[in-house]
């Protein structure tokens, strides 16, 4: 399982707000089951599979994969949430991280997901694709290896 860090500087409203804000600035209600899934995200230790979402409903919306998968698309639609595509798992992006181009660390020994600023990175590489005649509409970059604490094993 990967586990993720979030920094517990904002409180749960302050997140809410920001989602509220950024489904504002898409003509677009933050509806209770996109708001839920939000807070699973949000709340979770690790990221979670479409599935994990699903168990964690609660009786808000319809217990179906459908509905999770729909959710999450308007979620990474909006930029409240990220796939991690090598696991296709998911993870909440809070305002912290609206202007940076994120791209994931991934520990293979412990599962630890760390989101990082590679904005330079994803430029170059947006304007290599670019210079090939080819228009990109989403770059992904997850380095997997062992984190510090794996390192030295």
């Amino acid at each position: 399982m990967i586990s993720q860090t979030r920094e517990n500087t904002n409180s749960i409203e302050t997140h809410f707000a920001y989602a509220e804000q950024m489904a504002s600035e898409h003509n677009a209600r933050l509806t209770p089951i996109r708001k839920h899934i939000y807070r699973c995200l949000l709340e979770a230790e690790a990221p979670l599979g479409a599935y994990e979402l699903l168990d964690m409903l609660d009786g808000v919306g319809s217990s179906k994969p459908p509905t999770v998968y729909r959710g999450l698309d308007w979620l990474i639609e909006v930029g409240l949430a990220k796939k991690i595509e090598s696991v296709s798992k998911y993870i909440a992006k809070t305002e912290s991280e609206e202007t940076q181009q994120v791209a994931l660390l991934l520990c293979d020994k412990c599962g630890h997901a760390e989101p990082f600023d590679a904005g330079p990175a994803i430029l170059s590489l947006g304007a290599a694709a670019k210079s090939k005649g080819f228009e990109s509409h989403q770059t992904v970059i997850e380095i997997i290896g062992r984190c510090a604490e794996h390192n030295a094993e």
